[in-house]
């Protein structure tokens, strides 16, 4: 059981929640210390009257971060026990570090007796080890990935997050009747009775793969899991084994169970321009050396491209996940390839952006 939604701010119109179909609909109402969504009172209402309700703080990452939580506080005091309640923790807030989130969400939840959902991209979450300051504080993640990129599309199921989450954020280029510009679309894994835990803080689930119809989480099975590795879904190498561990699944049965279905004793890898024997062997947890004694390479720096190479029993891929970052305002394309040390140029390729001129805040790129 699940449920589908969308999450709002000033970028869209006043009206916005009453326009469009959705199960539950995330309101933005505050930023920093003192800014207020100017649309938040009657998106709020709206989402009320509509469905499931809830509210989010863009954190600032301003040094005194007390001042933020209590800005978020005084504006949604209205609706505390209502509506879900979130800390969007991105951009600069991720740079001041995880110790300065511990703090708000602890204060928050001495002040509310319970900590807000944290919403965050699934490369910071994985990072950061969000998952382990979830289980700490008992506080839900909302990962934000898009697995299809940035092609437009309606509400979809079968888009599996990241990360472990109880809430994903799947686009930021949807399109639902009634409204003709993009919307954030979500999928919440649970039902009504479930996000009412999290708007109380009455046993809200914190780190489940998905939620059953009475809200009890329901973990996958290894051979679900296995097929999520082998889809991309869990990363490579030690962030993978990393990932697994933390979302309390056994690393070593999914690996076995991985390595059974891609059949590594037969795998081969194909040669690209640029790669070395030295670099496919990091890649896959092994030695040049093995490398050219599997496949008779005579001379190990003479590889081409095209070739086949043999890869060794049991071999991983152990090449990094790729990192992401959202788009704040101001931000230009230039100045995020100088903040992540690469070109506009290759920013634009691996993101499908044609006009380097045209980001938009909020969207998420691959860097």
């Amino acid at each position: 059981m699940s449920m589908q939604g969308i999450d709002v701010s000033k970028w869209q119109p006043e009206s916005i929640v009453r326009q469009v179909q959705h199960d539950f609909a995330i309101v933005k109402a505050t930023q920093g210390s003192n800014y207020i969504n100017p649309y938040f009172n009657t998106q709020i209402n709206d989402a009320l009257s509509t469905g499931k309700a809830g509210v989010y703080h863009f954190d600032n990452g301003d040094a005194n971060w007390q001042a933020e939580c209590d800005h978020f506080l005084d504006v949604i005091k209205n609706y505390i026990g209502k509506v879900m309640l979130v800390w969007d923790w991105e951009s600069s807030a991720v740079a001041r570090g995880t110790d300065r989130l511990r703090n708000i969400l602890s204060y928050l939840k001495d002040k509310l007796g319970f900590a807000p959902v944290v919403y965050a991209s699934g490369s910071v979450i994985t990072g950061n080890g969000l998952q382990n300051i979830s289980k700490e504080l008992d506080c839900g993640i909302w990962c934000a990935n898009y697995p299809l990129g940035y092609q437009t599309m309606g509400y979809r199921s079968d888009l599996t997050p990241y990360t472990a989450c109880m809430m994903h954020q799947y686009t930021s280029s949807g399109r639902l009747t009634g409204y003709s510009g993009n919307l954030d679309l979500n999928q919440f894994f649970g039902d009504g009775t479930a996000w009412d835990k999290y708007a109380t803080g009455n046993g809200a689930i914190t780190s489940g793969d998905s939620i059953d119809h009475n809200g009890e989480q329901v973990k996958k099975t290894n051979e679900q899991i296995a097929s999520e590795v082998i889809a991309g879904n869990w990363g490579n190498g030690a962030d993978r084994e990393w990932r697994l561990t933390t979302a309390g699944y056994d690393y070593a049965a999914i690996q076995n169970i991985v390595n059974q279905k891609l059949n590594f004793d037969n795998a081969v890898y194909t040669v690209k321009s640029g790669d070395t024997l030295s670099s496919i062997a990091s890649r896959y947890g092994t030695t040049y050396q093995v490398l050219a004694g599997i496949n008779g390479i005579a001379n190990p720096n003479l590889i081409y491209v095209g070739q086949t190479i043999k890869l060794p029993s049991g071999a991983t891929n152990n090449a990094p996940a790729q990192q992401t970052y959202t788009i704040k305002s101001g931000d230009t394309l230039s100045g995020i390839a100088q903040k992540f040390g690469t070109t506009v140029a290759h920013l634009q390729s691996i993101n499908g952006i044609a006009d380097p001129n045209k980001i938009y805040a909020g969207d998420v790129i691959k860097v």
